[in-house]
């Protein structure tokens, strides 16, 4: 005569069955006739599945949160980057958690082009640094040489800030902005005897002699036409438009993902 074979081991999945049955309404002890088990072992499983149950709702909302605060995270860079262009500077985070965030995006989004749209404005911005420094440098070497200011014998701090205001005009006009002039801008304000001050828009005030001040003035509306004319104004307009136009799509695109709120795409920071 055969011997009883061992009944199958109860898996997790086979008492949150007899769980969800309970939960109806059904007594226990239908379920223990059913499965031909003792009672107390029926009630040991339902109490397993229980826990289990609670266990696998636990890690879900741990996880629902981590998903929450990672996707907030990655929204909060887009701001940030955002906030960074709409300012006109580099759409760079050095912090090392937010770093590692950006980077994370990048993954999130690699085959959109955000990523490359944010380095082609970090490049055009570059670039225009370094043209802007070249016109800069030119402006100063020029007026410096003017036969004028040179009969006026300037201080050095004027030749500066008189560069760095029509650098700053320059950069206005290649920018189709209009709203700074030297006529407007410039200022002159009496400082003591024969002495006055000349205020570039919101830069350096130097001191001049008081007869000098509506020449330098003269001077510098002649430098605000004249430098519209070189050649490296036209580079400054074209890569001004550059980085108008890289500009707005980056603007349009992190505000995509700001809004969208859920990010497509994983990354090496996903909490699954």
């Amino acid at each position: 005569m055969a011997g009883k074979g061992r009944k199958p081991a109860v898996d997790s999945e086979r008492r949150l069955g007899w769980l969800r049955r309970v939960e109806a309404g059904e007594p226990s002890t239908k379920v223990a006739k059913e499965e031909t088990l003792d009672i107390r072992t029926v009630r040991r499983h339902l109490d397993m599945a229980r826990g289990e149950r609670e266990a696998a709702e636990a890690r879900s909302a741990v996880l629902r949160s981590a998903l929450i605060g990672h996707h907030q995270a990655m929204c909060d860079i887009a701001a940030k980057l955002r906030e960074l262009v709409r300012s006109g500077k580099k759409a760079e985070i050095t912090q090392p958690n937010a770093a590692a965030l950006l980077r994370g995006l990048r993954e999130h989004l690699r085959g959109a082009p955000l990523g490359k749209n944010i380095d082609l404005w970090n490049n055009n911005l570059q670039k225009l640094d370094t043209l802007t420094n070249q016109i800069r440098t030119g402006l100063a070497k020029e007026l410096a040489a003017n036969s004028q200011m040179k009969s006026l014998r300037p201080a050095p701090e004027l030749i500066a800030a008189a560069a760095e205001f029509l650098t700053l005009v320059a950069n206005e006009r290649a920018s189709e902005k209009t709203d700074l002039t030297v006529e407007d801008a410039v200022t002159v304000r009496q400082a003591s005897k024969g002495k006055s001050t000349m205020r570039f828009g919101s830069g350096g005030e130097p001191t001049v002699d008081s007869e000098a001040a509506p020449v330098v003035k003269d001077i510098l509306k002649d430098f605000e036409t004249k430098v519209t004319q070189w050649p490296k104004y036209t580079e400054l307009e074209k890569l001004r438009k550059k980085v108008n136009s890289v500009g707005d799509v980056l603007d349009d695109e992190l505000t995509t993902v700001i809004l969208r709120q859920v990010i497509p795409g994983r990354c090496r920071y996903c909490p699954v």
